[in-house]
């Protein structure tokens, strides 16, 4: 992990509510891994004070970062709307990984608003080592679903799309996706998620009831991104009743985490 000034290399709206940007990166900082964060602020001034952790959603031969940016405020809107050659101070990769699906597993990937960055960086990784990856992306309505983008990404790999109101794609939330379309197979599969908290949730009770591991992907506010503040403490059921997600984390065995 280290602090460096990146570059924005390219910037392109792949929907209402998504943008997808291309950073300068230093090979430097070693090599990001799936379910690891970068956090990024401004290179001057102190607004904001805080850095804004972003995930990556990929990571090109060690000279580029990818990262796919939902528009929830001020901050990510500001810098949503920089162009190519505007500058950042970056920080990362931060956080742990996802740990990869043992031999003879099959994963299932599911993805929500702001969660589908570190979904689509593993599904990448899995589909190159793999093959076809079953991954499963929801949004609110057909505005804000990047099916494009999505469908460039597919590759062998089956990617589906699930809208609130059925705009696009299954309607419905993912994990109705999940029960509906996905068999369970106890013992075969293994399940991976990143989204609000109630999707999570309900991605670890059928995680519980099919008998198969889930890894999640906490979302949580951070304000160091390093460990120090505890601002971004989450109750768990392991050997400390607290966990930082940013430091411990982001990514927990879902078995880990206190979900009510």
């Amino acid at each position: 992990m280290m602090q460096f000034t990146t570059r924005l290399l390219a910037n392109r709206k792949i929907s209402s509510d998504y943008h997808q940007l291309v950073f300068e990166w230093d090979g430097g900082a070693g090599t990001p891994r799936p379910g690891q964060f970068v956090t990024l602020r401004s290179e001057s001034g102190i607004d904001p004070l805080l850095k804004r952790p972003f995930a990556v959603a990929g990571h090109a031969g060690g000279q580029a970062v990818e990262i796919i940016i939902q528009i929830r405020g001020r901050v990510s809107r500001s810098i949503c709307e920089m162009k190519p050659g505007g500058t950042l101070l970056m920080t990362g990769p931060l956080g742990n990984a996802f740990p990869m699906p043992v031999e003879n597993t099959v994963p299932v990937l599911l993805a929500g608003g702001a969660g589908i960055g570190p979904i689509i960086f593993l599904y990448r990784e899995l589909t190159a080592v793999r093959g076809p990856v079953r991954a499963v992306f929801g949004f609110r309505n057909v505005e804000s679903t990047p099916a494009g983008f999505l469908e460039s990404i597919a590759g062998d790999g089956p990617v589906s799309i699930c809208t609130d109101n059925g705009g696009t794609g299954f309607r419905g939330t993912v994990i109705d996706y999940l029960r509906s379309r996905i068999p369970p197979e106890p013992g075969k599969q293994v399940m991976y998620a990143c989204g609000p908290l109630p999707m999570m949730a309900a991605a670890y009770s059928c995680s519980e009831s099919r008998k198969v591991p889930l890894w999640v992907s906490m979302e949580q506010v951070m304000a160091c991104g390093i460990g120090a503040c505890m601002g971004c403490v989450i109750r768990t059921n392991g050997k400390n009743p607290f966990a930082r997600v940013c430091k411990d984390g982001p990514v927990f065995n879902a078995q880990e985490v206190v979900w009510t």
